[in-house]
């Protein structure tokens, strides 16, 4: 089996996610809104302070706003991300599209695997078939968000385990697969196939591939 690996922040969708969930969530309630932003503000100056790492606060940021659906239905929250998904398609990066499907119809197996929330990822999934869908997860019980459950971050760092995790039944050629990132964290997954493509890439991943002569979509950030 070959597969097709795609990031989705930065890659298949060219901005940050959560800056535009944010503002979303404002149209349903400025109160949660304001309060979110507020801790985001902090995280910022803290970050800004060098007294925590860039990836400590992505994932501070991406908790506290998971946790302001605390107490809602599964139901509320799929519908949430449904329409932002409805609002972002049309801003998803048509190149890297474009290689999605080819790579679907030359009989590859597409995997997105991001940090971004796996209920908005899903949608994408679906609207593009994609076979697999890894994303950080909102635990569920009967139905309901319970923000006290541990929530798995799914980072940089650990996106090459939780893929290999997820298909670890599957016999994967990765000497023929492709994989398709914007960000340096990603180095472990566009190390792991014989296609690595940076899009758009960050300064030390846009080193790294001139040295190692991968392909390259779009202009270095």
């Amino acid at each position: 089996m070959k597969i097709a690996v795609f990031d989705f922040d930065g890659t298949l969708y060219p901005y940050e996610t959560l800056p535009f969930l944010c503002k979303q969530l404002k149209t349903q309630s400025r109160i949660t809104y304001y309060r979110i932003m507020a801790s985001l503000v902090l995280l910022y100056l803290v970050y800004k302070m060098k007294i925590i790492s860039g990836e400590v606060i992505r994932k501070k940021a991406l908790f506290t706003f998971i946790k302001s659906f605390r107490g809602q239905r599964e139901e509320e929250i799929s519908a949430f991300f449904h329409n932002a998904y409805q609002l972002m398609k049309k801003d998803l990066n048509p190149e890297v599209v474009k290689e999605a499907e080819t790579l679907k119809a030359a009989g590859y197996i597409l995997v997105v695997v991001s940090g971004a929330c796996k209920p908005l990822v899903e949608f994408l999934g679906k609207d593009l078939g994609f076979q697999w869908v890894i994303g950080t997860e909102f635990p569920f019980k009967e139905g309901m968000f319970k923000d006290e459950e541990e929530i798995t971050y799914i980072s940089g760092k650990n996106k090459a385990e939780a893929l290999l995790n997820t298909l670890s039944s599957e016999k994967i050629n990765f000497e023929e697969s492709f994989a398709f990132a914007d960000s340096y964290s990603d180095i472990n997954i566009l190390e792991m196939v014989g296609n690595p493509v940076a899009v758009n890439p960050e300064k030390e991943l846009y080193r790294v591939a001139v040295e190692k002569k991968w392909k390259v979509m779009g202009n270095p950030k």
